[in-house]
């Protein structure tokens, strides 16, 4: 059985923080599928704020 431990703690603002530069670069870099992306990413953004 394979046992996964975390590295470190992931603090509240690196959690945040993630959805909105990947947002942010998937925009620049591809912007055809940023709104899918946006969209992904947003409801990553709100389980973590609320």
């Amino acid at each position: 059985m394979i046992k996964m431990d975390q590295l470190r703690k992931v603090s509240k603002f690196e959690k945040i923080i993630f959805p909105i530069v990947v947002t942010i670069l998937v925009s620049l870099l591809l912007p055809s599928v940023a709104p899918l992306i946006g969209m992904l990413m947003l409801g990553n953004l709100f389980r973590k704020v609320v």
